[in-house]
């Protein structure tokens, strides 16, 4: 930063999210240590020292005002996967990539930058959030934009079972890919 002479207040644009930045969805937050300026990712971590702790708000099933929606973003040609393995962390590229699932609270199509969401995603996957709670797996609250994240199951999922509405956005209306997902999943979900 110092070899671009980047200054404080150019820092400080780019964290609150000024229409230049790039920074719309307020990825990123300043804090001072020692009189030592840091810039941090609020999410999107990949770094695997990373505690969610520190820096989001676990949620927990009995929570009385769970985010919602809770939906996840994505593209139609990574359907046949999600299908198959759910959602997992970092995607196909695996944990190694990024820690956690992001999800936005608010509902997609908008022509706005959604934090948790890329604004040009034509796939939406609504999640029964409390559910997946009970089953125990975690789920934070980045504070600073709303974002929830998750690191899945053990092997880094949230699988299909989950799901409560699956869209295909490119269609108007758009078509529900739910009533397509494998008999497998639907009676699994109905054991659970």
């Amino acid at each position: 930063m110092q070899g671009l002479d980047v200054k404080l207040e150019d820092l400080e644009r780019i964290v609150e999210g000024d229409n230049e930045s790039g920074n719309s969805k307020l990825r990123f937050e300043l804090s001072s240590e020692d009189n030592v300026n840091w810039i941090r990712a609020t999410n999107g971590h990949s770094r695997k020292d990373f505690d969610a702790l520190k820096l989001h708000i676990p949620l927990n099933a009995t929570d009385n005002q769970l985010p919602s929606p809770c939906v996840h973003g994505s593209r139609l040609w990574n359907w046949q996967s999600i299908k198959q393995k759910g959602l997992l962390a970092g995607g196909l590229k695996g944990r190694r990539y990024r820690n956690e699932v992001h999800f936005a609270c608010e509902e997609p199509g908008g022509k706005r930058a959604i934090s948790g969401m890329r604004k040009d995603c034509d796939l939406a996957i609504w999640l029964d959030l409390k559910k997946a709670l009970q089953d125990g797996i975690p789920f934070y609250v980045s504070p600073k934009n709303g974002v929830i994240l998750s690191p899945g199951n053990d092997e880094g999922c949230i699988p299909s079972k989950y799901f409560s509405k699956v869209l295909d956005l490119r269609t108007s209306p758009p078509t529900d890919l739910l009533i397509n997902l494998p008999d497998e999943r639907k009676d699994n979900s109905a054991e659970q």
